[in-house]
């Protein structure tokens, strides 16, 4: 093999990845062959075979396999968001949960491994919906921690939004917007819309005129203001990592505001988006569909 392969837990991660070396083909054939004998290979033995990997790009490739192997071998998290994740997205916000038999992949996953969830609701309303129990739940898009405000000053900041949405409930209900106060955020759901483009054209303007101190991101059929100085996703995503001190971790969400903790890994940890391929992601691998998310956690069972 060539001077330039590395080797991570025993398989050539070099330069035929990056298609840079004349010994490409040998150094897949050697990464195959040695790949049959580690956990990796079995926990895709449990979904199906090597070679299914329908609805991703490219985490059962062999560089997605590499990164599944180094997750497996060191201290890592695995993270994940609510809903459109875990959870199937539903018309009413307030009927969303994981369901009975992912619960109990991720219940077994916390036996093996760090895990947390990453929310845009509060930590209570997530608790409630999990049907497991999480090493680290952060809500309100990262603002807060397991029920504890990190930036409770900050909440003062989307008082005047009240206010003005307060003033304008009728208009609210005119274009089938629901107001949800979380406390360190705000969230006008149009889900239910009977016209959603006028919605959406209706919440352009009001986040267009928010002012500097909060921040407007859109999600599925939602818009969630949050003060600009709250910690996001992201910031909760470093923090657990620093607590559990895990060197890598694995991160799925399924929407913009998973854009911000995407963004923040480490190249040696994996991001997952769900969203069909002509959605812009900074996430290194992707999965069509939220009904994927239990085939998934079986691969990741079978890592440990």
């Amino acid at each position: 093999l060539c001077k330039s392969a590395t080797y991570t837990a025993g398989l050539p991660v070099c330069c035929w990845m990056q298609q840079k070396c004349g010994h490409r083909s040998q150094h897949r054939a050697i990464a195959l062959q040695r790949m049959e004998r580690l956990p990796v290979r079995r926990a895709m033995a449990a979904w199906g075979t090597y070679e299914n990997r329908v609805g991703m790009s490219g985490l059962y490739s062999p560089p997605g396999l590499f990164a599944l192997c180094q997750l497996a071998m060191g201290p890592a998290l695995l993270a994940f968001d609510l809903d459109g994740t875990l959870a199937p997205l539903t018309d009413c916000p307030a009927d969303a949960a994981v369901a009975p038999a992912t619960a109990a992949r991720l219940q077994s996953l916390c036996a093996a491994w760090p895990v947390a969830v990453i929310t845009g609701r509060s930590v209570a309303d997530a608790r409630k919906r999990l049907g497991f129990l999480p090493h680290y739940i952060a809500g309100n898009h990262g603002a807060e921690r397991d029920g504890v405000d990190v930036c409770a000053t900050l909440r003062s900041t989307l008082d005047p939004l009240r206010e003005r949405l307060d003033q304008q409930a009728d208009a609210l209900r005119q274009h089938g917007i629901a107001l949800e106060d979380k406390g360190l955020s705000l969230a006008l759901h149009y889900r239910v819309a009977t016209n959603r483009r006028a919605a959406r054209q209706w919440l352009n303007r009001l986040a267009a005129s928010v002012g500097p101190d909060v921040r407007a991101m859109y999600g599925h059929s939602v818009l969630n203001l949050t003060p600009l100085q709250a910690p996001d996703k992201g910031d909760a995503l470093q923090a657990i990592m620093r607590e559990c001190g895990a060197a890598r971790s694995f991160y799925v969400g399924d929407d913009a505001t998973d854009e911000s903790a995407f963004g923040k890994l480490e190249v040696q940890s994996i991001s997952v988006r769900i969203a069909p391929a002509h959605v812009r992601t900074r996430a290194r691998f992707r999965m069509q569909d939220q009904c994927q998310i239990d085939q998934l956690l079986t691969v990741l069972l079978g890592l440990r």
